[in-house]
């Protein structure tokens, strides 16, 4: 499988698990997405405390929906209470939040630093032996159409498989993971808390570039399949031309000196 495949085949798996009725939900979601990654882009460091205080009333209030599930207490008003909930926290705590996002988004950056170059491989070799054999099944089939097994498998099954088979074919898989996850959450712990404006800055490329170029390519890929293909050629210079940029930019932004307003300290002239 040529290397270019692989997201294609990732984007067809998730795509298979959707209800024909929504198909159109992957695009309106990646057009979404794409909007909000200009804006980390662009002013996600300045917009860093309004973007964590939104994030933390929806996890909240998310989590408030799911208490409903369990205990007898009315949907709406939980999740409005675990929504103001969400951002008082954000307001009290913000500089903790921010630090603890900055843990994920540091260790989902080396994750995926990690699988691009040692994962990669493998990935596509699991993905292309699926491939040969429903290759391999194709021709001659001995059952009848209402026992034939499905085209795909779920997205669990195929997700299990998957984790396996980088178990058994990468060395020390497991260990690495937990060695990534370990050092960079400690890492962006103290990055967050020690430097909060480079934090920000980092946070909002980082974030802006994760959103962005996927939801580009999912476009891409409904719509003119030849610029998707270009797309996943070149993701990783295209992903660090743009995260580059971003940080730079963002950096700027938030450590700019705003001019100062006309000096009100100067002396009034003395009346005769």
């Amino acid at each position: 499988m040529d290397t270019t495949d692989l997201p294609t085949k990732l984007l067809d798996l998730l795509t298979l698990q959707i209800s024909p009725g929504i198909a159109w939900a992957p695009q309106a979601g990646a057009v979404v997405l794409a909007v909000v990654g200009l804006v980390f882009l662009i002013k996600g460091a300045k917009l860093a405390p309004v973007l964590i205080a939104l994030l933390s009333a929806g996890l909240c209030a998310l989590a408030g929906s799911l208490v409903t599930c369990w205990l007898p207490v009315p949907l709406w008003p939980t999740v409005a209470v675990a929504g103001i909930l969400g951002l008082v926290l954000a307001l009290k705590f913000s500089k903790v939040l921010f630090a603890l996002l900055m843990t994920i988004c540091l260790v989902t950056a080396s994750l995926g630093l990690y699988g691009g170059h040692v994962l990669e491989r493998p990935i596509q070799d699991y993905f292309s032996k699926g491939l040969d054999l429903e290759n391999e099944s194709s021709p001659v089939s001995l059952l009848d159409p209402d026992e034939a097994l499905p085209a795909q498998l779920p997205l669990d099954t195929e997700l299990s498989g998957l984790w396996t088979h980088l178990g058994e074919s990468v060395p020390t898989f497991k260990a690495s993971l937990v060695a990534i996850v370990l050092t960079t959450a400690l890492a962006g712990l103290i990055f967050g808390l020690l430097l909060p404006k480079a934090a920000r800055a980092f946070w909002a490329a980082t974030v802006g570039t994760g959103l962005l170029l996927p939801a580009v390519y999912v476009i891409l890929h409904g719509y003119w399949p030849a610029g998707a293909a270009w797309l996943g050629r070149w993701s990783v210079l295209v992903a660090a031309l743009l995260w580059g940029l971003s940080l730079v930019y963002n950096l700027n932004d938030i450590t700019e000196k705003r001019p100062k307003k006309a000096d009100e300290t100067e002396e009034k002239p003395q009346t005769a």
